[in-house]
């Protein structure tokens, strides 16, 4: 790594400040032969080498009806009926229903 003093202050400071460090140095300080650079979004991602699609996993997933165990918020309903559910099972079976009731 080839940092001058300078260029450390510079990367303490934007770090102290709570602001990006300047993309020059992203390439001083990280190997960028294997590294993907992601820029800090609100939208984050998990990726690895052979990770399955979204798709292919909802697909091969058996669809199973939640069971409704015990409700919460009755009294105090939601204006589009939304409440809290406890889910006892599998939790990929309960994902995949959850994500198809959106």
């Amino acid at each position: 790594m080839n940092l001058t003093e300078k260029d450390k202050e510079i990367i303490k400071k934007s770090l102290d400040d709570g602001k990006p460090i300047p993309s020059i140095y992203k390439q001083k300080l990280f190997n960028t032969d294997d590294t993907e650079f992601v820029e800090a979004t609100k939208d984050y991602k998990l990726v690895y080498k052979g990770k399955a699609r979204k798709e292919d996993i909802i697909a091969n997933t058996p669809a199973a009806p939640l069971q409704k165990i015990r409700s919460f918020n009755k009294d105090n309903q939601f204006e589009d009926n939304w409440s809290n559910m406890l889910i006892f099972g599998d939790n990929l079976l309960a994902l995949k229903a959850i994500y198809e009731d959106q």
